[in-house]
Formats: structure tokens, C-alpha cells, sequence
């Protein structure tokens, strides 16, 4: 039997119809005028043979010599299988439309060098196939993943998510993704979000909770991570950051509680590794000393509701509380409300109570809470806008940002009682 024979459909003469096997294109039949030597040898080698390539099998064709017929000629594989619950991939989609994987990879990059019909049919299939690109492998490629990550001490601090929430939006904006990661204020939990993100390839870290991981941020972010800090202002004087007007801040506030006519007040401060903390607190005591006869109060805690409480609470059972309160946060004054309210006696009647960040609930009627407010949503963009500059490039100088702030005058705060207290608060005191 010649090769034309073969390649035409032909059966060898024991009737083994194996020619099918050129037919479908799947192997080159001998170059004209080639002997088939050992055809009729088992495991006979053909002229053209060669090593197993790894193509070979995606195409679904073995040329080993053991898997051989009489004629020596290949069998026919199944083709290759999508595996149950694989994602389709470049060649899936290749193979799908009929294209390279090269037109396939300029159609999802958006190069113009493809003409319009193969922009179709290229579309048509990842449609059909539901292809989604991979952002690894594309990150791969350009060494950028398109995604920054936040990240916050207290997710449930309810000024977080406000400033998570702008933050996202203006990342959005700039083609950005954005990943949030909780620390709790621990070095602890810092190096464990932060060695996963630079493992992953984010490109940028926005945090906005810098204190006592200010040592890990060293060890392990470099220029090729860049950082911004905002909301807590870093140690370093080698950083980007873009932070309120703390001090005025609290400064705005004192002024406010000393026109009403408050003269023993106190204030509920946060940890100390806290640079904004800090900085409202001293803030506040450079205001206070501008008025003679102040007895300010100072209560050390954290930033939660707890504290503002459990600091609200010691003071009303001292004696002598103070006629207004300041939390370091809204979440603290929002403890300090509740222990007020807990004890029997008004507000702002008897006590007056202000805050920070002007959390969404601040407005509300049930708190209706003096606070400060920042434009969190210009706090958020231009943090961004500093991160992108510093991602393009290497070796920018620092950038800095200190935003203004607004003071937003509620219910909670009220001119203090003329006798110097409130008969609620005189019979609290009095034990009735």
C-alpha cells in the first residue's frame, strides 16, 4: 500500500482502517518516494519519527513507537478536555474563535493593530466562553496589578468605613482596585497583612491607623511598595501623608465649650502611639490655658465606646464631674453619652458632650453630637493622587497634606447651667 493510499482513507490488509489518522490532518504523511520500512513489524518506526514533544499530546497525537500499529502510523487521540470547573484561558478563547493566542492577548490588552472582524469574533467568544483576564498573570507581565490596599486599625471605629467607602471611590476612579486590612493596632497583625500584600503585588498601601507598627512599615515597605499615610501623622519625617488639622481642630472646639461658658471640662483622650490623638489633646489644653480659672480634666483611653464610658462613669461617681466632655472620637463621646444617660441626668442640660470625624449617626436625632468634620471624600482623593505620583515615580520628595476642618455645632453642647449645675445633676450628686 503506497502513502497516497494511506492518506486517501486506505485499510491495511488485515482491514485495519488507520488512515483517518492523516486525513484529519493530524499527522504528515511520508514525503513522496519514502519506503515504509517495518510496516508489518510491530512497533515499526517511521522514516519521519521523532522525540515526544509535550505539543504532541495537547494535540492529541502519541509517536511512540510502543503505541504504534502494524503500519507504524499514530493513533488518533481524543483532543484535549477543558478540565470540570477550570476558568477558560487565552488559548481556550484562541481555539474558540479560530485566532493566535497573540490576536487573542492584543484584543483583551485593546491594541488598535487588529482588524475590526477578528475584534469581533475574538469578543464573541470570550463572551461564550465567559473568559474573565487573569489580573496575576497580567501583573505578571506589566509588574503592575492595579490594586491598592488600605490599611485601618478598627473597621468597626464607624469613621473607618466612612473614609474606607471615599477612599475606594477615588481609587475607582483612577482604574484602581482596593483591598482593606484590619490590623487592631497590633505590629503583630501589621506584618501579617502587610508581607501578604507585597507578596500579591499591590502596588501602593494607604494606612491610615499608623502607631505602634511604625517599625514594621520600616522593615518591610520600600520604594517599590510606595506608602501614604493618612488621618494618623507618621514619625517619619521621610513620608507621604495627608492628615486633618488636629490641633486647630481641638483648639475650634475648646473655643466653642469656653464661649458657652464651661470652665471645668474634661476630655477623654486615646493612646498615646496615636499621633492624632496626641495632637487633639494638645490642642485642646493650648486652648484651655488662653481663659483664667479653667480646671481642665484628662482621662487616658483608647477609641472605643468603652472607654468613653468607663471615663464618664468615674467622673460622675467623683463628685464633682465636669459640665462638658470631650471624646477623642465620636466613638468615645458616644460611650460618654451613655453613661450620662445612664446615671438619670440631660443632655446637654445637665452635661454637654462633643467629638471628632462627625460620624453619619452625629447628625441624627437620637446623638444630634457637637462634632468636628473633615472632607473626608478631598481627604480620600488627594491621598490617592500622592500614592499614584509616588507609584509612577521613584524618588519623589515628600508630599504633605494638612486639611482644614469644620466644626458642626449639635444638640449635645449648651451653655452651662448658671447655678453651675442642673437640679437632675445636683440630685445625682446629692444621692436621691
Amino acid at each position: 500500500m503506497t502513502t497516497d493510499q494511506l492518506h486517501k482513507g486506505g485499510s491495511t490488509s488485515e482491514g485495519g482502517a488507520l488512515a483517518p489518522a492523516f486525513a484529519l490532518g493530524r499527522v504528515r504523511p511520508g514525503r513522496a518516494g519514502t519506503s515504509w520500512r517495518g510496516l508489518t513489524d510491530t512497533g515499526g518506526w517511521c522514516p519521519n519519527s521523532r522525540p515526544l514533544r509535550s505539543l504532541d499530546l495537547l494535540n492529541g497525537i502519541d509517536w511512540r513507537p510502543n503505541v504504534y500499529n502494524q503500519l507504524g502510523v499514530p493513533p488518533v487521540l481524543p483532543r484535549r478536555r477543558k478540565r470540570a470547573g477550570r476558568a477558560p484561558t487565552l488559548a481556550d478563547v484562541a481555539q474558540h474563535a479560530g485566532v493566535s493566542i497573540s490576536t487573542v492577548s492584543r484584543v483583551v490588552r485593546r491594541h488598535a493593530d487588529v482588524s475590526d472582524d477578528s475584534r469581533q469574533i475574538v469578543l464573541e467568544s470570550i463572551k461564550a466562553l465567559r473568559y474573565r483576564p487573569s489580573t496575576i498573570a497580567r501583573a505578571l507581565v506589566s509588574g503592575k496589578s492595579n490594586t491598592l490596599a488600605l490599611l485601618v486599625s478598627d473597621i468597626g471605629n464607624p469613621f473607618y468605613p466612612q473614609l474606607a467607602r471615599a477612599i475606594e471611590r477615588a481609587a475607582s476612579r483612577h482604574g484602581y482596585a482596593l483591598l482593606i486590612c484590619n490590623t487592631e493596632d497590633s505590629p503583630v497583625e501589621s506584618r501579617r497583612h502587610l508581607e501578604r500584600l507585597i507578596a500579591h503585588g499591590v502596588d501602593g498601601l494607604i494606612h491610615a491607623s499608623v502607631g505602634k507598627d511604625e517599625d514594621v512599615l520600616t522593615e518591610l515597605v520600600d520604594e517599590r511598595t510606595p506608602i501614604v499615610f493618612v488621618n494618623r501623622r507618621p514619625k517619619s519625617t521621610y513620608a507621604h501623608y495627608a492628615v486633618a488639622d488636629n490641633r486647630d481642630a481641638a483648639r475650634q472646639l475648646a473655643r466653642h465649650l469656653l464661649k458657652l461658658g464651661h470652665r471645668r471640662t474634661g476630655f477623654i483622650a486615646g493612646p498615646k502611639y496615636a499621633a492624632n490623638a496626641v495632637e487633639r489633646l494638645e490642642g485642646w489644653l493650648l486652648e484651655m490655658e488662653t481663659v483664667q480659672g479653667v480646671q481642665p480634666l484628662v482621662s487616658e483611653g483608647g477609641f472605643d465606646a468603652v472607654h468613653g464610658h468607663e471615663a464618664m462613669r468615674l467622673w460622675l461617681e467623683s463628685g464633682h464631674p465636669p459640665t462638658a466632655v470631650v471624646g477623642v472620637n465620636d466613638n468615645v463621646a458616644v460611650g460618654a453619652m451613655d453613661a450620662i444617660l445612664a446615671a438619670g441626668m440631660s443632655i446637654p442640660e445637665d452635661i454637654s458632650v462633643a467629638g471628632f470625624d462627625d460620624i453619619e449617626l452625629a447628625s441624627s436625632r437620637i446623638l444630634d453630637l457637637t462634632s468636628i468634620a473633615y472632607d473626608t471624600e478631598a481627604l480620600a482623593e488627594r491621598s490617592v493622587q500622592m500614592l499614584l505620583r509616588a507609584i509612577r515615580g521613584s524618588g519623589v520628595e515628600p508630599m504633605r497634606e494638612i486639611c482644614a476642618v469644620q466644626l458642626r455645632v449639635r444638640g449635645s453642647t449648651g451653655p452651662v447651667a448658671r447655678s453651675g449645675q442642673s437640679s437632675s445633676l445636683a440630685h445625682m450628686l446629692a444621692g436621691d
